[in-house]
């Protein structure tokens, strides 16, 4: 999925909190509130491990 691989700058295969606000930041969006990054840290990262791997990405975004 496109959208994970421009946010995963690093390649590791899962999300920080980092990458998801430098992600948003490239697209133009700048959150002014740091809690609604964290917000969707808590909704994707499901086996709350502090990051979100790309099948947390993915089920959020497509539940079954």
């Amino acid at each position: 999925m496109r959208a994970f691989e421009f946010l995963d700058s690093d390649g590791s295969g899962s999300l920080s909190l980092s990458e998801l606000e430098d992600g948003f930041a490239g697209m133009g969006l700048y959150m002014a509130r740091p809690e609604l990054l964290a917000d969707i840290m808590t909704r994707f990262d499901t086996n709350r491990n502090g990051k979100i791997e790309y099948r947390e990405f993915v089920g959020t975004l497509y539940p079954t």
